[in-house]
């Protein structure tokens, strides 16, 4: 597992919150926040929630919980236009699609989450 904790999270994506299901397949998304991260773009097959083998675009790890389903993109919040600060779709922002929780060897109150997008 990469160890990924503050001094090396020297990069900054921004988070839509997944809030409730918008009733027709989607999700409606709480106002976005920008998230130090430390951003790996990869083709990698992973495993999602629900056991399908899916193709894994980016590994994120961020120093928080965050939740499947949001969508994150490597960006800052003041390079993205009101509307794309409004709708992540419009703004081109991946879905989560599985996030990995996981402690610290030496500290086990410290945790690293890694997301796959």
């Amino acid at each position: 597992m990469t160890n990924v904790f503050p001094i090396q999270r020297n990069q900054t994506c921004v988070y839509w919150a997944a809030s409730q299901p918008d009733g027709y397949g989607g999700y409606t998304y709480a106002n976005p926040v920008e998230l130090k991260c430390r951003w790996q773009n990869v083709n990698q097959t992973i495993m999602n929630k629900e056991s399908e083998e899916i193709l894994c675009r980016a590994i994120v790890f961020v120093g928080q919980d965050i939740d499947d389903q949001g969508r994150l993109k490597l960006t800052t919040l003041a390079e993205l236009s009101t509307a794309e600060q409004a709708d992540p779709i419009a703004a081109r922002a991946y879905i989560i699609q599985r996030v990995d929780k996981t402690p610290s060897i030496s500290k086990p109150t410290r945790y690293v989450w890694r997301v796959y997008l």
